[in-house]
């Protein structure tokens, strides 16, 4: 609350506003956070059956959550789906409108949790794989968040930071990118060995005045994320009775899928060769989706009808959901 109340007044100061003019509230995120915000006992989502205190739609007032707006303003948190598919998938895929030549899609959202969807004229599928916090540089031995003097891109040419600042260490897309290179170079083996750290940017030359460097324990992070998805995108296509080829398109949605190369996600495996002209970034989702609802009663009944045809996968139940997971570990 207190980090939201300091952006809150950051706006408010920028438009020459008072925390009385804050009427109303929409929050998106992902179900564990929203039980923080609400003060709700997030503890039931981390045991089976994975059950959350709530999914629904919930209403407070300012006051309630002590938030720097008008004590009686109007709080909407949109719901989720279950205790891993949050209410940031939610605003996200239903602030997305394809294409009428797109009529199966996948919807991938990269975080500590890979949450997807598959969304065919039939069927609305997600799930949510414990793919680690690779994807977000968290255990990774020089792991960043993609700040500036984060190494963001890899190529055989050398490494681009965020702000071309000296390299500080590396964030998601730059992992990817390194892993894919050194793949190709055969510095990495198909089944993820790498003898020695390699060094991305040498101490003379870092933000840090230490090597930034790439471990064999960094590529053993990626390969379990990486295979997670994989497997996960595999259930969901397995449930829906399709093949990745019968796929129109692949949103990637967060930060992190809106910079990663193609290629890299392709050469790592994290997504399949067939879905190369495919993909589509398409940024902050959730954000885009938590905009809309504040603004438009009617994206209220599109978030609904979302709800109701949704199915929720349970991969842990799924019984060949570990066989494609060891199938997808290999680079």
């Amino acid at each position: 609350i207190q980090a939201i109340n300091e952006q809150i007044r950051g706006f408010l100061s920028d438009h020459g506003l008072k925390e009385k003019d804050m009427v109303k509230v929409c929050f998106a995120g992902n179900t564990t956070m929203l039980h923080f915000l609400l003060e709700e006992d997030p503890g039931p989502i981390a045991f089976a059956p994975y059950t959350p205190r709530f999914t629904a739609e919930q209403h407070r007032r300012g006051t309630d959550l002590g938030l720097a707006a008008h004590e009686g303003a109007f709080v909407k948190v949109l719901p989720s789906i279950s205790g891993y598919v949050g209410a940031d998938i939610v605003a996200g895929l239903a602030a997305l409108k394809p294409g009428d030549a797109v009529r199966n899609f996948l919807f991938i959202d990269l975080g500590t949790n890979g949450e997807l969807a598959l969304v065919t004229p039939d069927r609305q599928l997600c799930c949510a794989t414990a793919a680690g916090p690779a994807f977000e540089a968290s255990n990774i031995s020089c792991g960043m968040p993609a700040v500036k003097g984060a190494v963001s891109g890899y190529s055989s040419e050398g490494y681009q930071t965020i702000a071309n600042a000296p390299a500080m260490g590396l964030c998601g897309s730059g992992l990817l990118d390194v892993i894919s290179v050194l793949l190709d170079t055969g510095q990495i083996s198909a089944t993820g060995e790498m003898e020695q750290d390699f060094i991305l940017a040498p101490a003379a030359e870092s933000g840090t005045g230490e090597n930034v460097v790439l471990s064999p324990a960094d590529v053993r992070e990626l390969q379990l994320a990486k295979a997670a998805v994989a497997a996960g995108i595999k259930i969901l296509l397995k449930f829906a009775g399709m093949d990745a080829s019968s796929v129109d398109a692949v949103y990637l949605a967060g930060g992190f899928g809106n910079y990663i190369k193609t290629e890299s996600a392709i050469r790592t495996g994290l997504l399949d060769e067939c879905f190369r002209e495919k993909i589509i970034p398409i940024g902050n989702a959730s954000g885009t989706g938590a905009l809309t609802a504040l603004k438009s009663e009617k994206f209220d009944s599109r978030i609904n009808q979302l709800l109701e045809k949704m199915e929720y996968i349970e991969l842990s139940s799924d019984p060949d959901f570990v066989t494609e997971y060891a199938m997808s570990m290999s680079f």
